[in-house]
C-alpha cells in the first residue's frame, strides 16, 4: 500500500512540476509579447514625432499641396526620434541615452519627395589619426546621413528619377537629364502609381538591408550583430 501511494506521490509531483514549467513558459512568452509590443508602439510613437519635427506641424494627415516646397532636415527628425524612444523607456534624452539607443539602430532612413536619405553608422572620431590609414584606437562611431539618394527606376538605357507625387519625372540618358510628365515608361505602357511606389519602397528598403548587411561584416568594433526580420 505505502508503494503505491508513494507511487501516486511521485505522480503527483511529476505533474505540478509540469504545470510549474508550463505556467513559467507561459509567463515569460507574455512578457515577451508585452516588451515587443511595448517597443512596437515606442518605435511608432518615435517615427511620428520625427515627421511631425521635421515637417513643422502637429498633423500628419493634412495634405501638403506644396509637396516639393516641404523642407526636409534628416538629422532633426532622427533627433527627435531618440528624444521621443527614449522618455517612452522613462530615460532622459541625454546625449549618453540617445547614444546608448543609437547602438541598437544599424541604419535610419528618411523618406522625401524625390529622393531619401539613409544614415549608417561611420567613424567619426579615431585617437590614433585618419581611419583606415592607421589602426583604430579611442573610436567613436554615430549615425550618420549621406547625401539624398534618388528613387532610381532604369529602363531601356535610361535612367529615371520618380517622385511621390507621381505626376513627373526625370530622365538622364548619358548626359542629358530632362523632365517628362507622367511616369516612365514600361514594356507595356507607363508604370502605374502601384509599381512607382512598390519600387520607392524596393530601393529603400534594399539600400537598408544592405547597409545591415555592411554593418554586420566591415565594422569589427560594433557591439552588436543584426538581422532583417523575414517580411
Amino acid at each position: 500500500m505505502s508503494r503505491h501511494f508513494g507511487i501516486v506521490n511521485i505522480v503527483a509531483i511529476l505533474f505540478i512540476a509540469a504545470l510549474l514549467l508550463g505556467y513559467m513558459k507561459y509567463v515569460s512568452q507574455e512578457k515577451d509579447e508585452i516588451e515587443r509590443l511595448k517597443l512596437s508602439y515606442a518605435i511608432d510613437y518615435a517615427t511620428d514625432a520625427g515627421a511631425m519635427a521635421m515637417l513643422n506641424t502637429g498633423n500628419l494627415e493634412m495634405d501638403y499641396t506644396k509637396q516639393k516646397a516641404v523642407t526636409v532636415n534628416p538629422a532633426l527628425a532622427l533627433d527627435t526620434f531618440l528624444d521621443v524612444f527614449a522618455f517612452n523607456y522613462d530615460m532622459y534624452p541625454s546625449a549618453e541615452n540617445k547614444a546608448s539607443i543609437k547602438d541598437y539602430i544599424p541604419v535610419a532612413a528618411v523618406a522625401a519627395y524625390d529622393g531619401y536619405y539613409l544614415a549608417s553608422h561611420q567613424l567619426v572620431t579615431n585617437e590614433a589619426g585618419n581611419y583606415p590609414e592607421t589602426p583604430a584606437n579611442g573610436v567613436e562611431w554615430d549615425l550618420v546621413f549621406g547625401m539624398k539618394i534618388p528613387y532610381l527606376y532604369t529602363y531601356g538605357g535610361t535612367s529615371y528619377g520618380l517622385n511621390m507625387g507621381m505626376e513627373e519625372s526625370l530622365a538622364l540618358t548619358d548626359s542629358t537629364l530632362a523632365k517628362i510628365q507622367g511616369l516612365p515608361p514600361t514594356s507595356t505602357g507607363s508604370l502605374s502609381r502601384g509599381e512607382a511606389r512598390k519600387i520607392i519602397n524596393n530601393n529603400i528598403s534594399n539600400d537598408m538591408a544592405y547597409q545591415i548587411n555592411e554593418t554586420n561584416t566591415i565594422n569589427p568594433y560594433w557591439k552588436n550583430f543584426f538581422y532583417i526580420p523575414n517580411q
